[in-house]
């Protein structure tokens, strides 16, 4: 995906009545995020970021002084299920899930 992903309107989580906005990811799903940037520091066993070009990324949220400030640090929208006390609930169903409740 080349250029800005776009944010959708923000919207409330059914989940857990909090602002979520969706964003395109560079796989064309819609993610949806925290509507407010953030900075985090890349770290492969942490939460989903995705940056404004629609690169999905794993990290760690920091405070733009942390960590030697914003050089190292990226910003981008982090995955609502990072934050949403319900993201198991919303989470999708897997179908071997699905198929056991029947």
């Amino acid at each position: 995906m080349s250029g800005i992903a776009r944010l959708s309107k923000t919207t409330l989580c059914r989940y857990c009545g909090k602002p979520i906005a969706f964003i395109k990811t560079e796989a064309g799903k819609s993610m949806p995020v925290d509507p407010e940037p953030i900075y985090f520091m890349p770290d492969d066993d942490y939460h989903k970021f995705v940056l404004m070009d629609g690169t999905v990324k794993r990290g760690i949220p920091v405070e733009n002084d942390e960590n030697g400030g914003t050089k190292k640090a990226e910003i981008g929208y982090q995955s609502h299920f990072a934050t949403c006390p319900s993201a198991d609930e919303a989470r999708k169903k897997t179908k071997s899930e699905r198929k056991q409740k029947e």
